[in-house]
């Protein structure tokens, strides 16, 4: 399994995520979860962190800031440390967000395959989110996709 470097990390960094630097850090770990992500992935990711609701109050230079501090703790400690520490730093509200989030990235291609659903069960487990919150969660997206193209 190819997500195991993931979630088989037990240590956290030494470096402090806000909750909501977790959330975009979460979104982070699963672009770069299959390895270097390609420009359009990393822009879809963007993206997706920057159209949540925590990060209205967010400036540009913020945004791009706590950007860099993510990819910085990811390229300096590895994708399961940085998994780990927003895992400790997000709080029960915002788990779900970055959940949806995470989730909303997968469906881009408007499917799940083996793989992303089992990484997608994984997450859920790690941020305490139930199979039945998840499994709605995911279903929100999809309607809101089904919903666009109607």
């Amino acid at each position: 399994m190819k997500y195991q470097e993931i979630f088989d990390v037990d240590i956290t960094s030494k470096q402090k995520l806000s909750p909501e630097e977790a959330v975009a850090a979460i979104v982070m770990v699963a672009v770069y979860a299959n390895g270097q992500p390609s420009k359009e992935e990393s822009e879809e990711a963007i993206n997706i962190i920057n159209t949540q609701d925590i990060f209205d109050s967010y400036s540009v230079d913020e945004f791009q800031e706590m950007i860099n501090k993510i990819t910085k703790l990811l390229n300096e400690e590895g994708i399961g440390v940085l998994f780990r520490t927003a895992v400790a730093s997000i709080t029960d509200d915002l788990a779900e967000i970055g959940f949806q989030a995470v989730a909303e990235m997968v469906l881009v291609d408007q499917k799940i395959d083996e793989d992303e659903e089992s990484f997608l069960s994984q997450l859920a487990a790690a941020l305490d989110i139930s199979e039945d919150v998840a499994q709605d969660l995911i279903d929100e997206l999809i309607d809101e996709e089904e919903e666009a193209f109607s």
